[in-house]
Formats: C-alpha cells, structure tokens, sequence
C-alpha cells in the first residue's frame, strides 16, 4: 500500500493524474507552421539547416503521455509509423524524467534484434528531447519550445575526430603507468560522475540545454546495460554548466583551454571540478568538422577532458564515446590496430549486418552506431574487440580521479 500511494504521489508531483491513467493519450499530434512563434521558428531553422537534418515535420508532444501510457505510436517523415514501448522510466526530479524502449515498426516486423529497436527520450517539462533507432536510420524529435516539437531524420554525422589527431583517436599515452585492474568478476555498479559546460554558441542553438545532457546520460547508461559494463554516468551538478567561453574554431585549442589551468579561458571550470569532485569533464561546443576530441586515451585525473560537438553527443553515441577513450577504450582494429594500452581494447564494426559498436568507425559501406560496447562473442571477440572489458577493469580508476 505504502507503495502504491508513493507512485501516485511521484505522478501527481509531476502533473499527471491518476484518473488519466485508464486511457491512452496520444503522444505526438499535427502543428502547422503558421502556428510557431518566431522563437520557434527559430529554432526549426536551427535544427533544418544542420548537416545531418533530413525529412522533418512539425508537430506538438506530449510529454505526459510518455509517463502515461506503456507504449506510444510516433508517425514519423518519410515512413510510416513506430510504436516505442515506454516502460524503462527514471524520474530524475519533479522536473522530468528519461526513458528507454524498443522501436517495433507499425507496418512490419519488430526492428532488428536487442537494441536495433531502441529508442530513448528525456523529458524536461514540457520539451521531448529524444532518439529514435528504426530499421530505415535514425530519427530524433527535439523541442521548439512551448510544446512545439520537430521530427526529422538524421543524414551522416561527421567524422568522429579531427584529421590532424593520431589514428584520429584523441591523443596517445606511451608512458602508461602501473595499473591495478578491477576484477572481471566484481559486478558492483561504479559511478563516475562527469561535470558538462557548453559554450555561448551551443545556447543559442540548442532550446532544451538540459533535455539534450540528459539524453546524452541515459544513453550512455542503456549503453552500459547492454554490455555488462557496470558502470553509470552521473551528472556532477544538477544543471549544465554555461560558459562565457568563445569558441576558436578548432578542437585542439578549444580542448587546450578546457584542460589548461591558469590561462584565463575556463579557469571557473577548474574550479568547479574540483569543489564538487567531478571524475571527468565533458564541453559541448558547436563545431561540425568533427565530432569530438578526448585529452588521452587512458586518461589520468589531470587530463581526464573532452570536448564534443553537441548534434553529435546524442544518437552517434560521442558523449559515451570520448569519456570511453578516457578509461582506454580504442577504435575498431581496422582504422586502428594499436595494442596499447589494451590489446583486446578496441571497438567492433561488422559489415556483414551493418551495425557496429559506440567506439567503431563506420564500414565502408554505412554500418548504423548502436548503443553497444564490443565484447565476445555476439559484439566482438575476446582478443582484439572487447572494450566492454576494459571498461570494467578501468572503472575504479576513473571514479577515482576525484
């Protein structure tokens, strides 16, 4: 009983009616484009003149409905509709909550295997921030404010790293010191908490700041999941961190000044990680040359910083990617065969299905990025691909970098 009454309270807190309960409401329903402020007008030109925006449509969510119903029906551009199944809910505050579930196409058969289907969301008052993995690509909504939303599908991402980087990976520890590995058999879950800024530029592009970092947690977390990887990502202040930082134009200096002490640029950050201990610092910027840059891979407390372009973070997996370089994670072994620091630390790409894992390249011929971490024998194998198990064995070290 003592149960019962506490869920009901959790969804009167949060706006949502008992009585409602009985039905389904819709989720997602028609918004003509006479109906947008110019603020959100705005915003849809922000969203369509991005690179990856392809087909989209304007529409008006309900972001009760997502707390509401156990499965909700999206129509989306281009082709017919999903039905996401909307059971794997965490409420984070009175302000919202996140959502993972699996996509099964309306007019066919379920989508793919596992997590080919997975869709996730993070709702932040009335605005749905989310991503949506079909069998025909992926496809996000994100808010135009006041309810008003926008669905599209997704074109190519960037490439993942700047050219100039070695192997294109972010830099490369030679000098790796001795390390004391967490056991495989160890199932405990370790938190890593991560402090995320974005700069002036990400503000005025992005309505929902904290909707798009919350998607970027869950999905790393649903990452984890998947993968026996007993890990979770935590955000280390209740709300991004703004910056008054003006963005050069280039990763490697965007990245020097988020990383550098004393030089005037983002000193405050420092700061701030060091007052409520963060274990890594992630900065969303806009810049679309590339999709992000990690200080090290392997990182220590000192260089334990990323910067990562923000259409990137969600959906082509870049927030998980670069903190997975920290901890030692490499790409698949076909762009890079390194063996250091792990011989079996690399990603897993598999062109014969067309998927592949958060830390691979894409195959020659477009392999879709899913929400796994290569590990034997259905993702990888135990000698080269099997950066699920560095994750686990460099968890203790990263939770411990403050």
């Amino acid at each position: 009983m003592k149960r019962i009454s506490y869920v009901l309270t959790l969804l009167v807190t949060l706006g949502y009616s008992p009585l409602a309960l009985a039905q389904d409401k819709p989720f997602i329903t028609s918004l003509d484009t006479a109906d947008l402020t110019p603020a959100q007008s705005k915003a849809l030109n922000d969203i369509r003149q991005l690179p990856t925006t392809q087909e989209s449509t304007i529409v008006r969510a309900d972001a009760a409905a997502l707390m509401q119903n156990a499965q909700v029906e999206i129509p989306l551009p281009g082709r017919g509709a999903v039905t996401v199944a909307t059971s794997d809910r965490s409420v984070l505050s009175d302000r919202g909550f996140v959502l993972a579930g699996r996509t099964e196409s309306n007019d066919s058969v379920a989508v793919g295997d596992g997590s080919v289907g997975l869709s996730t969301f993070s709702v932040n008052g009335d605005s749905v921030t989310g991503s949506i993995q079909t069998e025909t690509g992926l496809f996000r909504i994100r808010p135009l404010g006041g309810g008003a939303h926008v669905l599209f599908k997704v074109g190519t991402f960037p490439s993942e790293h700047p050219s100039n980087e070695p192997l294109n990976g972010g830099g490369d520890r030679q000098d790796l010191p001795p390390l004391k590995l967490k056991s495989m058999q160890d199932r405990g879950l370790t938190e890593v908490t991560v402090l995320v800024a974005f700069t002036p530029a990400v503000a005025n592009l992005v309505p929902d700041i904290q909707g798009l970092v919350d998607l970027a947690f869950v999905e790393t977390n649903t990452s984890y999941a998947n993968s026996g990887v007993y890990i979770k990502v935590v955000p280390a202040t209740p709300k991004p961190v703004s910056t008054n930082y003006q963005e050069s134009g280039s990763f490697d200096a965007d990245l020097a000044a988020l990383k550098n002490k004393n030089d005037g640029k983002m000193d405050e950050l420092q700061t701030l990680r060091n007052q409520i201990r963060a274990d890594v610092v992630v900065l969303l910027i806009n810049n679309g040359s590339s999709c992000g840059l990690a200080s090290d891979i392997l990182g220590n407390k000192e260089s334990a910083f990323a910067v990562v372009y923000y259409d990137c973070a969600t959906g082509n997996y870049s927030f998980g990617h670069e903190i997975g370089h920290i901890q030692g994670a490499r790409h698949n072994p076909e762009v890079d065969p390194t063996p250091s620091p792990f011989a079996y630390g690399h990603g897993f790409m598999d062109a014969t299905r067309n998927r592949r894992s958060v830390m691979s390249y894409d195959c020659p011929n477009h392999c879709t990025r899913l929400p796994q971490w290569a590990r034997p024998d259905e993702w990888g194998n135990s000698d080269v691909s099997n950066d699920a198990r560095v994750l686990n064995e460099t968890r203790d070290m990263i939770a411990g970098f403050r």
